[in-house]
């Protein structure tokens, strides 16, 4: 039987091993082993003042947008600020901007509506789609926006001018997240203010779910050391952040060792050529996609 390593957990892979195994029973494929193994796991911020500046400052109409990557962005938002959140966006006439239908979702699950979501659900297909109404090439970045991370020293910002940048995206993120999305708001002409309400830690043991398994265990599976053997005791990686495939496989893996990767977008690919893995990209991150992306990886192989 062949075996995919998925980095998600239990319920959030559920839909891909559907997709993944109806698939192989099209293909007249034997049925698929899929092992859940999220590698990492969102954990909301502490409350901080700085955040709660920013939600009043978008109830006062501070934002033209509000940008999120991701259901955890989403689903932190509410845990820091419950219903208020929703109420603060939409009494300040903030527009909602989403990366996919996964994300769109968890918002209308606490209310809010998303007026702009990508055909391409990556960065960079928010950034080539983005509405630019509003936007202003010639505005330059306060130096009270420039706060790379929530610190007690950005919750010092300037009301006035947040208030007069007509201009400017909140953008929810996690730590990890890459700049790939404020850079390219600012080169659209918006202020981009970062707002990082959530981090990724380790998926010991203790925290996982029924059916899934710990860092340890699976980086055992994908080298076959856990059985004792020199080749991988799994067939395919299904890669779902570029984050969770290095928590995987190490900053400086052996290639020859790493079965091929299928990773679920551009950022996760590019991860895969800087450390040399055998790799093919999903042509979107839906479940069936990343399912049709590993069956070509096991037919190659």
């Amino acid at each position: 039987m062949a075996r995919v390593l998925l980095t998600r957990t239990a319920a959030q892979g559920a839909p891909f091993e559907r997709a993944l195994n109806d698939l192989a029973e099209e293909r007249g494929i034997p049925k698929i082993q899929v092992d859940f193994a999220p590698m990492q796991l969102p954990r909301t911020v502490a409350p901080e003042y700085s955040l709660f500046s920013l939600v009043s400052l978008a109830a006062e109409g501070a934002f033209l947008w509000a940008t999120f990557t991701s259901a955890n962005a989403v689903r932190s938002c509410a845990e820091l600020f419950g219903t208020s959140f929703a109420w603060a966006l939409r009494d300040g006439g903030t527009r909602i901007a989403c990366v996919g239908s996964a994300t769109a979702r968890a918002l209308r699950e606490i209310g809010l509506e998303p007026h702009f979501m990508p055909e391409k659900q990556d960065a960079l297909g928010m950034l080539a789609e983005f509405p630019t109404e509003g936007a202003n090439p010639e505005l330059g970045i306060p130096e009270s926006l420039r706060k790379p991370q929530n610190t007690p020293e950005s919750a010092a910002l300037d009301w006035g001018d947040m208030l007069s940048a007509q201009a400017s995206v909140l953008v929810f993120e996690g730590t990890n997240a890459r700049p790939t999305l404020r850079e390219g708001l600012v080169g659209l002409g918006f202020r981009a203010v970062r707002a990082v309400v959530y981090e990724m830690v380790p998926a010991t043991a203790s925290v996982l779910e029924a059916g899934e398994i710990s860092c340890v265990n699976a980086r055992e599976l994908i080298t076959g050391a856990g059985i004792g053997s020199n080749s991988a005791a799994v067939d395919v990686i299904v890669a779902t952040a570029p984050s969770r495939l290095k928590e995987l496989v190490g900053e400086n893996p052996n290639p020859e060792r790493i079965p091929p990767v299928a990773a679920i977008g551009r950022t996760t690919a590019h991860t895969c050529e800087e450390l040399g893995l055998r790799h093919r990209t999903a042509d979107s991150p839906t479940p069936g996609a990343l399912a049709l992306a590993a069956v070509e990886l096991l037919h190659s192989a």
